[in-house]
């Protein structure tokens, strides 16, 4: 059967249902029969030159699975498995895998790294294969580029599979040796660096007396920052990344804790952003000026300063107040630079460190950038926050849409003011300026239409009294933008859905509207007056089969006027005959509800 193997897993990869089936019954009976026999075959298939890639990929792949699972019961069975498995046997397919970490085949190298460390977390543990670690390290510098990245792979590994405790310290400084020395600029090539940047966040777990340690964090911060700042984007990336990652895996144990650090805790929680923040900063604040031109007419973009920006609102979650006197400096002095990539920095500086510190330890920072803010999205610094966002929302599609999102939020914070709001004086403008948003030809891009509706809506939500006559004269104008979607039928598939999802957006904001004028006394009943026409525009969908492609919005919309004391008295007597058919549409789509 052995020399069969080659054939066996070629056939498992046949498109073929019936030889696919045959090849994956053979190998289960392989199994069954001679387990150790069939454990060497395939770390023998893997480490193979002369035998297919896709053989060798596929080998590694069975012989990983064999020794693992996510299932807890099954994962012990498996490693008792193989801990009671032949010395012999297990020592032929340990030299198999190391043999294969020098292989010209990626795929050969990277299937053998991830073996390794399934074999390595289920032995070391178990005091077994003590020498591993160090046959994987001692020749890393002599090792060409090919066999050093893949030896540095499998120490990443290695360290996901392994707990810390197994590890003695000793081995653990080799090892973030070799990672950091991995990832210097000296190291020619980028494949190597890059390898030893992911390395670096998976040993992160066994560093933690290195990084209590000044010399040796600061040794490990330097090398990371300069990753950034001078090497290849990918590897730069990669090391943001490295960053951000530690700050999910750090707010996730924070949240879980709820802050409470009291007592005699055990949290695993080795607040790496924190002991680092001081060199971290600054590498990541300068990310924030290395935009490239139009990156945001890209909405698949991803750059330097799109990872460091993100980066840096994952630090000030994770470590909060402290954040703020290290990017006040930054925001001062580039908000109101001639370079437009000095002011966006700046500008999303400011916007990320927004979540995380307290509201009070954010109100000087608020008081300082604000009026360098307003200064760099219009000349004239006097100007209303609301007049710059609505003169900004007439920009480029990308540039207008985050203008209605800022002032989505705005409208937002002025919901609880009662019966009088800074936004009144505005309220008029405000709403027609975004309908004209609504209207421009290129409102499809970046998102527009929709931001400027949601916008629209927040603004009519969080509006009070004073407007409540703004608000109704807006009933007539968003029932003639729905009727004139009912003109012209005839579309495509692409052309329906795109008119799908615009009179979803007017039925939301009329949807809207109507609750809230609902919602005071005093305009209660007052939308009534357009009852019948509201009614006879669905009636006008119905007939035109519209209603039956229509979105929940529009579904909502008609269900809470039909809630409202006196809507048939104020709907026409010519439509309520056929409310019977408004009933039946509404139960075949019920399920959208």
């Amino acid at each position: 059967m052995a020399m069969e193997v080659t054939q066996v897993l070629l056939n498992a990869q046949s498109i073929d249902g019936a030889v696919r089936n045959n090849s994956e019954e053979s190998l289960k009976q392989f199994q069954e029969q001679n387990l150790p026999v069939f454990f060497v075959s395939l770390s023998g298939e893997l480490a193979n030159e002369e035998k297919p890639v896709e053989t060798r990929k596929l080998a590694g792949l069975i012989l990983k699975n064999a020794l693992d699972a996510k299932e807890q019961h099954r994962k012990l069975e498996l490693v008792q498995r193989w801990l009671s498995l032949d010395s012999n046997a297990k020592s032929q397919i340990k030299a198999c895998l190391l043999k294969t970490l020098t292989s010209p085949v990626s795929d050969a190298r990277s299937t053998a790294s991830q073996v390794i460390a399934k074999v390595a977390g289920i032995e070391l543990p178990h005091k077994q294969w003590p020498e591993l670690i160090g046959s994987l390290l001692s020749n890393v510098p002599q090792l060409p580029a090919q066999a050093k990245q893949a030896t540095l792979e499998t120490l990443g590994y290695l360290c996901e599979e392994v707990s810390p405790d197994v590890i003695d310290q000793g081995e653990v400084n080799k090892l973030l040796t070799a990672v950091v020395q991995g990832m210097s600029t000296l190291e020619g090539n980028i494949d190597v660096r890059l390898a030893a940047t992911r390395a670096l966040y998976n040993a992160l777990g066994f560093a933690q007396a290195n990084f209590s340690n000044d010399m040796e964090r600061d040794y490990i911060m330097r090398v990371v920052s300069k990753a950034v700042k001078e090497d290849e984007e990918p590897v730069s990336l990669q090391a943001i990344e490295f960053w951000s990652s530690i700050c999910d895996e750090e707010i996730d144990i924070l949240e879980e804790y709820g802050g409470d650090f009291t007592g005699d805790f055990d949290i695993p929680c080795f607040y790496f952003i924190k002991q680092a923040l001081p060199a971290l900063l600054p590498m990541l604040l300068e990310t924030l000026l290395k935009q490239e031109e139009d990156q945001d007419q890209d909405e698949g973009a991803w750059n330097i300063a799109m990872a460091g920006g993100t980066c840096l609102g994952l630090v000030a979650r994770t470590v909060g107040d402290d954040i703020v006197p290290l990017v006040v400096p930054f925001i001062e002095q580039n908000i109101s630079k001639p370079d437009w990539r000095q002011r966006e920095g700046a500008t999303y500086a400011f916007g990320s460190v927004l979540e995380g510190p307290s509201p009070e330890k954010l109100i000087p920072l608020v008081n300082v950038a604000l009026t360098f803010m307003l200064s760099a999205l219009q000349k004239d610094p006097s100007s209303h926050i609301v007049t710059v966002l609505l003169q900004t929302m007439k920009d480029t599609p990308n540039v207008a849409e985050k203008a209605c999102g800022a002032l989505y939020f705005l409208a937002q914070g002025y919901e609880e003011m009662g019966s009088s709001s800074p936004l009144t004086p505005f309220f008029q403008e405000i709403v027609q300026s975004l309908l004209t948003v609504t209207h421009r030809e290129d409102a499809g891009e970046s998102r527009l239409r929709t931001a400027a509706y949601e916008t629209l809506n927040e603004v009519v939500r969080c509006s009070t009294d004073e407007t409540a006559p703004l608000v109704l004269q807006l009933v007539p104008v968003i029932m003639m933008e729905l009727h004139n979607t009912l003109e012209g039928q005839k579309l495509s598939s692409d052309g329906r859905e795109k008119q799908s999802e615009l009179q979803g957006l007017l039925c939301g904001c009329l949807l809207v509207i109507i609750q809230k004028l609902g919602s005071s006394e005093a305009t209660k009943y007052v939308f009534m007056q357009y009852a019948d026409q509201i009614m006879g525009l669905f009636l006008g969908f119905l007939l035109v089969g519209v209603l039956l492609y229509m979105r929940k919005p529009c579904l909502l919309l008609v269900l809470l006027l039909m809630q409202r004391e006196q809507i048939l008295q104020n709907t026409c007597q010519s439509s309520i005959g056929t409310w019977k058919w408004v009933f039946r549409i509404l139960r075949s789509t019920r399920s959208v509800l």
